[in-house]
């Protein structure tokens, strides 16, 4: 819900509810519900010395699903200049690298993958906040480095 609450709060008083929460938003919203949910599969599994094999294909397909809501949002918008394109395809490619990134730690280490994917939920706001502001997309960037460095002393889980 902090994407709709977020596009409440910057809506003026008396607009729309459309105007209020575009179905970008809605979208957006639903890329991340996606995602944590995804990342709950596998946190379910962190006990565990490898993943099993059952369910395992829907996690992987969850915590997939958010190199497709850039699109999305590049789809959304009125104008689809070079910069724009730029946005989408440097925001596709960085998503789906850290996504290889934290399923090989899955593979390999469970607490660590799960510890990657927590942190990757600032890479993917920061890839969304770049179609519309670049100053917290650079914020988002921040956290998401400060969320790896910190899991190098406290656990992510």
């Amino acid at each position: 819900l902090v994407y709709l609450l977020a596009g409440a709060s910057a809506a003026v008083q008396g607009a729309s509810l459309a105007d209020i929460a575009p179905w970008p938003l809605y979208v957006i919203a639903g890329g991340s519900v996606l995602y944590i949910s995804g990342l709950t599969l596998a946190a379910r599994q962190e006990h565990l010395t490898s993943p099993p094999q059952s369910g395992r294909y829907l996690t992987r397909l969850l915590l997939t699903f958010p190199v497709l809501f850039p699109l999305f949002v590049f789809r959304a918008r009125e104008s689809a200049d070079a910069i724009s394109l730029g946005l989408v395809i440097g925001s596709v490619v960085v998503i789906w690298a850290w996504i290889a990134v934290f399923r090989k730690a899955l593979s390999v280490r469970i607490p660590q993958g799960i510890g990657y994917a927590i942190a990757g939920i600032a890479l993917y706001d920061a890839c969304v906040l770049s179609f519309t502001d670049l100053s917290a997309a650079l914020v988002c960037l921040i956290a998401f480095a400060l969320a790896l460095i910190a899991q190098r002393w406290i656990p992510a889980t």
